[in-house]
């Protein structure tokens, strides 16, 4: 199945990384822009805005319209990617581009994040019942973009935080 088709299921992989160009990952977007007619939604992530952990907070809190509680930390961060029932979607796919430039600065922080998203993953995709507000099974796909020259990089910041079972798409 590729990249393109599989985003909007309740299907592994969710997490994929993206090995292209500027154009061929602007096109992609756009291709998946189209799943917004399935109440998909899509939130483009700056990675050159998240190089340290203040810059991550405030591109996500942006991107992904947190709330004005958000309270700039990992415990808020946690709870507000977690909840997003502002956007009201049936399905969530974020984009990250210039994954090579986030947390560049602390490979700690960087496994703080992708705990998160693995945690964030598996609560959409289970679904939740435990609180007041209870979630239907939802589709959440995270997606990894790099240039073709930075993939070793990409690769390597992988292995140091343990992050597995990754689609890999070259465009």
């Amino acid at each position: 199945m590729t990249l393109g088709k599989n985003l909007n299921l309740l299907q592994e992989p969710y997490i994929h990384f993206l090995i292209a160009n500027e154009t061929s990952k602007s096109s992609f977007v756009q291709q998946i822009e189209e799943r917004k007619k399935n109440n998909i939604i899509i939130k483009e992530i700056d990675g050159k805005k998240c190089s340290n952990v203040e810059g991550l907070f405030d591109e996500f809190a942006i991107k992904l319209q947190f709330p004005t509680y958000f309270g700039e930390n990992w415990a808020a961060f946690d709870e507000c990617i977690n909840d997003l029932e502002w956007l009201d979607g049936d399905g969530y796919i974020l984009v990250i581009s210039n994954f090579d430039e986030l947390l560049t600065n602390s490979s700690q922080d960087l496994k703080v994040f992708k705990d998160i998203l693995l945690s964030t993953i598996q609560e959409w995709v289970n679904g939740r019942e435990y609180d007041s507000y209870p979630t239907p099974p939802t589709p959440f796909h995270v997606v990894l973009h790099c240039l073709p020259l930075k993939e070793s990089i990409i690769k390597d910041r992988f292995s140091d935080v343990g992050l597995e079972n990754i689609q890999i798409t070259r465009v």
